[in-house]
């Protein structure tokens, strides 16, 4: 199967994200604990299996959109997931924050976004 080829790292759509508002006692580079309940990490399953992490974004209202793909259990559909500026899914985008969007019957891998200044998300697929 072609899948095999892009096993990802993580098992989990997986995003780590150093906060762009660095605390005061906090070194340049150092996680934000703030972010993510505490641990400055966020990792969003969708429960299907192999899920993975192709790009993320910044809104221009500070929410967070990470985009890749999830696997259905018979072939990956393109996925995008959106946070919070505290790393908390957010609710009001797709189902409970996640999208998974199958364009056909083969393989479908998002490889890079673009979010314009109205907040509409572009995403690229490949199709294998």
């Amino acid at each position: 199967m072609h899948l095999r080829r892009f096993v990802p790292r993580w098992i989990a759509l997986t995003i780590v994200v150093a906060s762009l508002y660095a605390h005061a006692s906090a070194s340049p580079g150092d996680l934000d604990l703030s972010f993510g309940g505490g641990t400055g990490k966020v990792t969003t399953d969708f429960g299907t299996g192999i899920d993975e992490c192709r790009g993320v974004e910044v809104q221009s209202d500070g929410k967070i959109v990470a985009a890749g793909y999830a696997f259905n259990g018979n072939n990956a559909d393109f996925a995008v997931v959106r946070y919070n500026s505290n790393g908390s899914l957010d609710t009001s985008f797709g189902e409970n924050g996640k999208v998974i969007t199958a364009i056909g019957n083969n393989n479908d891998f998002g490889i890079c976004m673009a979010i314009q200044s109205d907040g509409k998300i572009f995403l690229q697929f490949e199709q294998r």
